[in-house]
């Protein structure tokens, strides 16, 4: 399995968005969700586009209308859309046909919701497996990993839901084919939206180096 992907999401504030870029995770992350307390809508532009070029940012919405997430990405060149509602097959494939990439989040809690992934296999990039809330993810709860091994689709997928900064270890055992990156929120947080850098440094550092 080739080397984990790391994203940093939940950020909305400039000063600390700019010493996590420094880190260098692989993505990150911006919410635009209004009730979100991580809501990123707030930002200027600049605090985005100033991120290094090797930093992918993908921008969370949920249950948004497709013209206001054309917008908002537009306004912060954002080309990574993380769908974080009931959004239908047929949706994500339109906002993939306008060039953006597509990733699509599920709450897990059995193996069922795997079976829901199937509709979507032809219209999606990359799935975001999380803990199932009414909540729209953020929880710190993570759900039983072992469920993946039921995953039979071939779309590769991102571990999101209540990843510690003490799992690096455990995270980097996991045999999953299609297993492509973790996504860090909640457990890394000083307050909704303020990351610990020195949490996220060490973590990043040892799953890097594992």
């Amino acid at each position: 399995m080739e080397k984990l992907k790391i994203k940093v999401c939940g950020l909305n504030r400039p000063d600390n968005i700019k010493l996590v870029a420094n880190l260098y995770p692989d993505f990150m992350g911006f919410i635009f969700w209004p009730q979100s307390k991580r809501y990123a809508g707030s930002l200027s532009s600049e605090t985005l586009t100033a991120i290094d070029s090797s930093i992918i940012k993908v921008g969370v919405f949920v249950n948004e209308e497709m013209q206001n997430v054309i917008d908002t990405a537009s306004k912060y060149k954002i080309s990574t859309i993380q769908l974080h509602g009931e959004e239908s097959p047929g949706y994500c494939q339109s906002l993939r046909s306008k060039g953006f990439t597509i990733w699509k989040a599920f709450g897990i809690a059995s193996e069922n919701d795997l079976r829901k992934l199937h509709s979507y296999s032809n219209s999606v990039d990359t799935f975001l497996f999380d803990y199932k809330t009414a909540e729209h993810g953020g929880s710190g709860k993570g759900f039983d990993h072992n469920l993946l091994s039921h995953y039979s689709l071939s779309s590769p997928f991102i571990l999101s839901g209540g990843i510690a900064p003490d799992d690096a270890e455990l995270i980097s055992q996991y045999s999953f084919p299609l297993l492509a990156g973790i996504d860090l929120n909640s457990r890394f947080e000083i307050a909704p939206g303020l990351k610990n850098i020195s949490l996220l440094n060490q973590f990043i550092s040892k799953i890097r180096s594992l």
